[in-house]
């Protein structure tokens, strides 16, 4: 999202040295990770792919909050207990959280974001900012934010744990793409190439905690079933159709 507006405002004071895309040598990686049904995740000319999966998702701060007493859903958020307690990251700074943000308000109603906002949230921008907020202790819980980033604070032994809503947590693609007139193109291709190679994969999976689309990387999820139950049913479709170049669909319930 802060790339995005970047980008705006260049193109409102006339500076293009960043805008656009080329031809990248995506198509053919793109080809051999996705099945030809998935089209919104990889573009036909080698623009951009999909190369990764996370999740949005509630946390909490484990010396606050008692497991037992943690909310286990969306709407447990909405409890008066939470009052005051909440952070929150913000739609129009965070891609990842405008993605989230839909996916709650297609399934949950606007009203549940009204609901929500009563509760004296705390604002912040980025969606790595509530997992820090978790961790420091000036928030007991999170309504959303980078699973990637509770996951690393968990490895090392940081306050926070996680939870996935019964309602279903939001599940967010991240792309890669190259800039028309980028400085170094050439560097830009090979970069991009290098992040469709099974090293580099692994290498999102092992230290940035995110889910891999390669078929030789070795992810957290042993069964496409079992992200898929911890997304919930309620899931976008790209969950059926996100396949890491390696598993079967699963039929929709």
């Amino acid at each position: 999202m802060k790339l995005s507006e970047g980008c705006l405002l260049e193109s409102l004071a006339c500076q293009h040295s960043t805008l656009g895309k080329l031809p990248a040598p995506a198509p053919n990686l793109a080809a051999e990770k996705y099945v030809a049904s998935v089209t919104d995740q990889y573009d036909a000319d080698g623009q951009f792919a999909g190369f990764r999966v996370g999740l949005s998702v509630i946390g909490y701060n484990t010396s606050l909050v008692k497991p037992a007493d943690a909310p286990k859903s969306f709407a447990d958020l909405l409890e008066p207990k939470w009052a005051g307690k909440i952070v929150k990251a913000h739609p129009g700074y965070s891609g990842t959280i405008m993605t989230a943000t839909h996916q709650l308000t297609r399934d949950l109603g606007w009203e549940y974001l009204e609901k929500l906002a009563k509760q004296r949230i705390m604002q912040v921008q980025s969606a790595s900012d509530p997992p820090k907020k978790l961790e420091i202790g000036e928030r007991a819980v999170q309504a959303d934010g980078n699973e990637y980033n509770l996951l690393q604070i968990k490895e090392k032994k940081g306050p926070v744990d996680i939870v996935y809503a019964t309602e279903g947590t939001p599940l967010i693609v991240g792309p890669n793409g190259i800039f028309k007139n980028a400085p170094n193109p050439n560097a830009a291709r090979l970069f991009q190439a290098y992040c469709f190679t099974a090293e580099c994969q692994q290498l999102i999976v092992d230290v940035g905690k995110v889910v891999s689309n390669d078929r030789f990387a070795a992810d957290r999820f042993e069964h496409f079933d079992e992200l898929r139950a911890r997304v919930g049913v309620r899931c976008p479709r790209a969950v059926e159709d996100w396949q890491f170049g390696r598993r079967r669909s699963v039929a929709a319930k």
